[in-house]
C-alpha cells in the first residue's frame, strides 16, 4: 500500500518548530500537556467556537483561524473528535502542513499506531488482510485506515456510510442473542434494544465497576431489565481473575494490565454459554485490546456455530491483520468486512458472517 506524503508520529512529537493546536477543548488540553512534556512549543490554539477566541486555555490564547494564515510555515496539529472536518477547512485556507494529534490524552499507548517500523514492517499482512476482505468498499477503507497511520491526514480516511455496529450485513436482528463485550455504560445495549424485540436478549459485559453500575441503572430506568442482562465481567480466554487498569483518567479505556490496580472477573465465551445451554447469533467486542484473547475463549462457539462478528481492529496495530488471520483459522467460511466510524484512529471495525455453517 504505498503512499505520498508520509509523515511520522516521531516528527510530531520531537520536531523541531514550534505548533499550533486546532482545539480549545480538553483533547487540546491533553494534547498541550503531553507536547509542553516533550518541550515542544505551542503558539496558540485556534478554535471556530467565537466565544473560545480571546481566552486562554492552559495558559496559551485561543486564536481564530485567521491566525494560521498569519503563520503559514507552522505545523497545525488538529486536536478535536471532528478531525476530518478542521482538516478540510485548513485544505480550504490553503494551509496543508497538518496532522492529526487526537493520542494527546494517552499519548503513550497510542503513538505506536503511527511509528515507521509497524507500517513499513507488515506490509504483507496489510495486502493480505486488503485482499481477504470481501467488498471493495471494505477494501478502500481499510486502505484508508492504513493511509491514516502514515500521513496523520484525517482527509485520507474513509467513513462508513452506516452506523457502528450496523454493517448492512451484519447488524443486530430480532431475536439475536447477542454478546455485547465491553458494553461501558450501556450504550450500544440501549440501541440493540430496540432491534432484537422482546424474545431477543443481550448479555451486556463491562469490567469497570462505575462503568457497570452506570450501565445497570440505565437498564432499570428504561425498562430493559427482560431483554439486557448486566454482566460486571470481562472477556478473556478462560473464567478467573484479571487486573483492570482503570487509574487513567477516560474509562472508557480501561483495559486489563497485569500492573492494574483493580481486580476483576472475567469469563470465557464458550463456558459462559456452556453453563446457560444458548448459542449467541452475534458478538460484539470493543474490549480495549483483549479481543484476541476473548476470541479463543469463544473458540467453540465461532468454529460450531459462526456467530455473525463486530469486532474493533484499533486497540493495538497489530490487531489489523492478527484478528482477522485468527478469526479465518478458527472459522474458514467467514466473510469479513470493515468499516470505520471516526473522524480519527478509534472505532475501526471488523464485521463477519457465514453462510455456511
Amino acid at each position: 500500500m504505498p503512499v505520498q506524503n508520509r509523515l511520522l508520529i516521531d516528527s510530531v512529537i520531537d520536531g523541531e518548530g514550534s505548533v499550533i493546536l486546532f482545539g480549545a477543548g480538553g483533547a487540546g488540553v491533553a494534547a498541550l500537556n503531553a507536547l509542553e512534556k516533550k518541550g515542544r512549543e505551542v503558539l496558540a490554539f485556534c478554535d471556530n467556537d467565537k466565544e473560545k477566541q480571546g481566552r486562554q486555555v492552559g495558559g496559551v490564547v485561543v486564536k481564530s483561524p485567521d491566525y494560521i494564515l498569519e503563520n503559514p510555515d507552522s505545523l497545525v496539529l488538529i486536536t478535536t473528535d471532528n478531525a476530518q472536518d478542521i482538516a478540510n477547512q485548513l485544505v480550504e485556507l490553503g494551509h496543508k502542513n497538518y496532522a492529526c494529534f487526537s493520542i494527546g490524552f494517552d499519548l503513550d499507548r497510542w503513538s505506536g499506531h503511527f511509528r515507521n517500523d509497524v507500517l513499513e514492517g507488515n506490509q504483507k499482512e496489510f495486502n493480505s488482510i486488503h485482499d481477504l476482505l470481501a467488498d471493495e468498499e471494505s477494501q478502500a477503507v481499510y486502505r484508508s485506515v492504513v493511509e491514516f497511520r502514515q500521513t496523520l491526514d484525517p482527509v485520507r480516511l474513509r467513513l462508513s456510510k452506516y452506523p457502528q455496529y450496523f454493517h448492512p450485513d451484519v447488524k443486530p436482528q430480532v431475536n439475536d442473542v447477542i454478546v455485547d463485550g465491553g458494553a461501558w455504560v450501556g450504550d450500544s445495549a440501549y440501541t440493540f434494544a430496540s432491534h432484537v424485540g422482546a424474545a431477543g436478549k443481550i448479555f451486556s459485559f463491562e469490567p469497570g465497576s462505575l462503568s457497570f453500575d452506570r450501565m445497570s441503572e440505565m437498564v432499570s430506568r428504561e425498562g430493559l431489565t427482560d431483554i439486557v442482562v448486566p454482566l460486571n465481567s470481562g472477556l478473556w480466554s478462560a473464567s478467573g481473575k484479571q487486573s483492570l487498569n482503570s487509574d487513567i483518567t477516560y474509562d472508557s479505556g480501561f483495559y486489563i494490565d497485569e500492573s492494574g490496580s483493580e481486580a476483576i472477573d472475567v469469563q470465557g465465551l464458550d463456558e459462559f454459554f456452556g453453563s446457560l445451554n444458548l448459542v449467541p447469533s452475534l458478538i460484539k467486542m470493543d474490549i480495549e485490546g483483549s479481543e484476541i484473547e476473548a476470541i479463543m475463549g469463544a473458540e467453540s462457539v465461532l468454529r460450531n456455530h459462526a456467530p455473525r462478528l463486530q469486532i474493533s481492529l484499533y486497540h493495538t496495530p497489530q490487531h489489523l491483520w492478527e484478528i482477522p488471520l485468527l478469526l479465518k483459522d478458527l472459522q474458514p467460511n467467514y466473510e469479513f468486512f470493515v468499516g470505520h466510524h471516526s473522524q480519527h484512529l478509534f472505532e475501526t471495525v471488523l464485521y463477519a458472517r457465514c453462510d455456511k455453517k
